[in-house]
Order: structure tokens, then C-alpha cells, then sequence
């Protein structure tokens, strides 16, 4: 992705990161197993405010991906 196509979809990553967070900290005390995405979505939220957009939409997707997986193995575990 280029440096203006992410900035074009920070507004996007933005709200992909108000997303995961809230999600995580939601369910992560009844699912301990969300718990090792933190340190990722720490990193995406410190490159957004770095103004890195397209590593914080990098590190957003891969918590996401990483969510998706354990749901997998968790039913009760509501869709991200």
C-alpha cells in the first residue's frame, strides 16, 4: 500500500482498532485466550499514533485474523 493509500484509509483503521479493542476488552475476561492479542493491538494503536497507517492496518488485521482463529475454537465466543 502506498503512503497515500494509507492515508486515505485511516479513518477505516481507526475504526477497525475502536473495534478490536472494545471487543477484546469485552469478552477477555471470560475468554483469557484474547488475551495474548494485546500486545499487537497495543502496536497497532502506537503506529496509528505515529502516523504509520499502514502498520497499524497491518497489526489490526493480524489481531483480527488472530480473533477469527480463536473463535474458531470458542463457539460462545461472539464474531468480531
Amino acid at each position: 500500500m502506498t503512503a497515500p493509500a494509507a492515508q486515505a484509509t485511516r479513518p477505516q483503521t481507526a475504526q477497525l482498532l475502536v473495534l478490536l479493542f472494545e471487543y477484546v476488552v469485552r469478552y477477555a475476561a471470560s475468554h483469557p485466550t484474547l488475551l495474548p492479542a494485546v500486545p499487537a493491538l497495543r502496536e497497532a494503536a502506537q503506529s496509528y499514533g505515529r502516523n504509520d497507517s499502514q502498520r497499524a492496518l497491518q497489526k489490526g488485521v493480524e489481531v483480527y485474523q488472530y480473533l477469527v482463529r480463536i473463535r474458531a475454537t470458542s463457539p460462545d465466543l461472539p464474531l468480531p
